[in-house]
């Protein structure tokens, strides 16, 4: 496709949700560098001024002559520039002469929107293209943003360089914090290379493109961009790195699958604290998203309290921090620290990329990762809480009176083997099952779920098709042991002491009218959390899967723990909220 094409088709922007469909459209372009081999090597080890006045111009930089350039290539005035994705400016470096000339801050804060620039450069870099460095070591000075509250973000990348997949997920996380305060631009010196790279790796992890569809997709909004053969492959090691990662069921079941490896839960949530950032990361540290999704969701269908207060945003909704009031915040145990730098240049990729998964089968599953966060992130996240709270604080500390009817559906969900329900019931099942590994908006499907008997069987079969259960042997053998349930309840490992509590928590918020009801939902999660079958009504439950039958004494020291525990829980949360 020739660029001049390519101008015209940026013009139409494209929204985030139908990037994959125009992405898989270009499939049939070859990608390939820009330059020779023998070119890149000399790109990379010209001596600076060299590389201004060879390649790109000197101080007649066309990159940054805004004349050299026709409208369709410069969708901020004064700036070559392009529009990737609806909110995401891929552009030139900007200089002080052309701010102040083009007024670009009145036109980021017009109907723009513009929060945030990131810049990719190096201090010190090109200083002797276009116009003049300023004392910060840019073209011009940061503070002129910032002064105007447009957000600031520097991640020095050396120029034809590229970045370790770890780096860039951390830079991919920044960014998708960025954008849920508004509009971003990004900018390295050409805003090709580098900035091309930043976009495509951040549509492989927000939409889950495949790589070379991200690249395609970002050289038709920005002609020429993500330059050459390391910055191909950087994006090519990105998707390997973070894409098996994202996987919410693995391969057990009828999405199985050599690329989506199984798992236990303290290895799943490991990572999803990989994957997820800001409150987000804050706030589901310990408890899977899937499982907090569904179950807020029943709830509000429901018009029950909820056990953790929502914040919608643009991927999805995320919980208000309420961890620590659950008795597992009590709990200390060693934390395995891992530490992802803001910024990290590296001549050349590793030969090999471990992708998250690797990590995790070589850590013990009582560990931690501890995510480092910018202190811009996190004020960011603290501020949209508390004016989300204010306004909302009625909305949400009240559901209304609980629907005992739908409250008596959602039970009956849960006791309904999945094998006995309508086929139509199944395949939206499997279908939310294949959604949820591909494609990041799924999560928003199941926000406007409104089938009980679907919400309550995608919980059950994650719930159940972890590696091992919830529950394992050893923490049974613990219960049994221990007569003091709190005692062996908090000898367990952490992310199995946050799910329990939450699933509690859930069954207590429901506030079902008739306790034969409640207790049947009891042996069912018991069930579905041991992975063993229990009798439920007459029926051992689940059918189908091979679960060994739950012994009657087991059985009934488990529900002995089970009921005890959600008293405990249930004092504990009343105890916390008239603080």
């Amino acid at each position: 496709m020739s660029p001049a094409k390519a101008g015209m088709v940026k013009e139409r922007r494209t929204s985030l949700a139908a990037v994959t469909s125009v992405a898989q459209s270009l499939q049939g372009i070859t990608i390939e560098a820009n330059y020779s081999a023998f070119s890149e090597s000399v790109r990379r080890r010209a001596p600076k001024g060299v590389q201004c006045a060879v390649f790109c111009g000197g101080r007649r930089c066309k990159y940054e002559n805004p004349e050299v350039w026709d409208s369709t290539h410069k969708a901020i005035r004064g700036i070559y520039s392009h529009w990737v994705t609806d909110e995401i400016l891929a552009m030139a470096r900007p200089c002080t002469e052309i701010i102040v000339k083009r007024n670009l801050i009145k036109q980021f804060q017009s109907s723009i929107g513009i929060r945030s620039i990131v810049n990719l450069q190096k201090v010190g870099e090109h200083g002797s293209c276009g116009c003049p460095l300023e004392k910060a070591g840019f073209t011009y000075d940061p503070s002129i943003f910032m002064k105007n509250k447009i957000y600031f973000y520097n991640y020095e990348w050396e120029d034809y360089g590229v970045m370790e997949s770890s780096s860039l997920l951390d830079m991919v996380k920044v960014l998708s914090f960025a954008l849920t305060e508004g509009k971003v631009a990004i900018h390295c010196h050409a805003g090709l290379g580098r900035t091309g790279v930043l976009i495509a790796c951040y549509l492989v992890y927000a939409v889950r493109l495949k790589a070379n569809d991200a690249i395609r997709f970002v050289r038709l909004k920005r002609p020429q961009s993500i330059q050459t053969r390391g910055q191909i492959q950087s994006v090519q090691e990105f998707e390997q790195y973070i894409l098996p990662n994202s996987i919410i069921f693995s391969k057990n079941g009828p999405t199985r699958s050599s690329s989506t490896p199984d798992f236990s839960l303290p290895q799943y949530v490991l990572l999803q604290k990989m994957m997820l950032h800001g409150q987000e990361s804050r706030c589901l540290h310990h408890i899977p998203k899937i499982v907090l999704m569904i179950c807020e969701r029943l709830l509000m269908l429901c018009s029950c309290k909820p056990v953790s207060l929502i914040l919608i945003r643009n991927s999805g909704f995320v919980a208000i921090p309420v961890l620590r009031t659950f008795l597992a915040s009590e709990s200390v145990q060693p934390k395995l620290k891992v530490s992802f730098p803001e910024s990290q240049s590296a001549g050349t990729l590793h030969e090999t990329s471990k992708n998250a998964m690797e990590v995790v089968e070589e850590v013990p599953e009582e560990e931690e990762v501890d995510e480092k966060e910018t202190s811009t992130e996190k004020k960011g996240e603290e501020k949209k809480i508390s004016t989300f709270l204010r306004n909302s604080e009625e909305e949400y500390k009240y559901a209304g009176e609980p629907n005992q009817e739908c409250i008596d559906k959602t039970v009956e969900a849960f006791l309904r083997d999945l094998s006995s329900v309508r086929e139509e019931i199944r395949k939206k099942v499997l279908q939310f099952r294949m959604q949820l590994n591909h494609e990041d908006g799924s999560w928003r499907k199941i926000q406007r779920e409104t089938d009980f008997q679907v919400l309550a069987s995608l919980l059950l079969e994650w719930l159940e098709h972890l590696r091992s259960p919830v529950l394992t042997q050893d923490h049974i053998v613990n219960i049994i042991i221990q007569k003091d349930s709190a005692a062996a309840f908090k000898s367990f490992p952490l992310s199995c002491q946050y799910t329990l509590e939450y699933l509690l928590r859930f069954v207590n918020h429901l506030t079902i009218a008739k306790h034969d009801l409640s207790e049947d939902l009891v042996k069912r999660i018991i069930a579905a959390a041991t992975h063993q079958a229990v009798n439920v009504r007459g029926q051992y439950l689940p059918s189908g899967k091979s679960f060994n039958n739950l012994r009657k004494g087991t059985f009934s020291r488990l529900l002995e723990f089970i009921n005890e525990m959600m008293v405990v829980t249930a004092n504990r949360e009343a105890s916390t909220s008239e603080k």
